[in-house]
């Protein structure tokens, strides 16, 4: 016999997408605003940023700081230049999330959260569902190539995007009934680089005289490779568990290394959810 009482459990997975991530903040707030607050926040690389902010209830604060980001202050947070397993430590975002987060654990949050990452010695995809909140966004967001390994009781762990981009599994492992879940890579087809990469200049680049073009900053060649992996490997996710709705802003034109764009992408992810108003409100009456 059906509980009169029971309220299904909704949960949002947010997916990687570097720079595009800031569209998360717009699609969390829209929802909110049509009184759709998520009891399970889960995600993956920068959706595991901005979920852990969102079930820390601190993305305000987060959407206040990311307008004050520029590309230049970016690399700066990144860190040292040491090309030992990445090409930046992690000593400056570890401090900017400890600043902003502080020591919270996950089991103590508001909401319900989990993120994704690898161990990169196995190739296991690993799921934090407790534990220090800053460790799990550290563990999932850490790029292979660009920031080292995170290390965590003897693992090096990497970006969860490696395996899971668009974390539905997770989500529902943890209890949602509902998942709505928002794929960044979704419109990431055909042309990867244009004519401008929109990255520093930088002395000694190269020319492809063919195409009259500046040749990419090998960061944004990395970034690439990343992005047209995890489209791929997004797809075939989806495909073998699907959500209840897949919100998908469009966000193509944001470079993975534009931190600079957040308002852009933050207005995006609620017109994103303002296409959807149909899809939502049959799933949620």
């Amino acid at each position: 016999m059906k509980d009169e009482n029971y309220r299904a459990k909704i949960g949002i997975t947010l997916g990687s997408g570097a720079a595009r991530g800031w569209a998360h903040i717009g699609v969390l707030k829209a929802l909110e605003e049509r009184g759709i607050c998520p009891d399970i926040v889960c995600g993956c690389s920068m959706g595991a940023l901005i979920g852990g902010f969102y079930a820390a209830s601190k993305l305000d604060a987060l959407e206040e700081a990311s307008g004050s980001w520029s590309k230049m202050g970016m690399f700066r947070m990144l860190g040292r230049l040491i090309f030992r397993g990445g090409f930046f430590d992690n000593d400056g975002i570890m401090k900017w999330l400890r600043d902003a987060l502080g020591e919270v654990m996950i089991e103590d949050l508001p909401v319900k959260f989990g993120a994704v990452a690898v161990d990169l010695s196995t190739g296991m995809e690993l799921w934090f569902t407790e534990g220090d909140l800053v460790d799990a966004i550290m563990a999932s967001i850490s790029a292979p190539g660009m920031l080292i390994p995170y290390q965590k009781k003897g693992l090096l762990l990497g970006d969860g995007a490696l395996a899971n981009p668009v974390p539905v599994s997770l989500c529902r492992a943890l209890g949602a009934d509902i998942v709505v879940a928002v794929d960044l890579n979704g419109e990431r087809v055909g042309r990867y680089f244009g004519p401008h990469w929109g990255l520093p200049e930088r002395s000694g680049n190269f020319t492809n005289d063919d195409e009259g073009q500046r040749m990419p900053h090998f960061l944004e060649v990395l970034a690439v490779s990343s992005q047209i992996i995890q489209t791929r490997l997004t797809r075939h996710r989806l495909a073998a568990d699907p959500p209840d709705l897949l919100i998908s802003p469009k966000v193509k034109n944001i470079r993975m290394l534009e931190f600079d764009k957040s308002s852009v992408a933050i207005a995006e992810g609620k017109k994103a959810v303002e296409r959807n108003l149909s899809a939502i409100g049959e799933l949620f009456e």
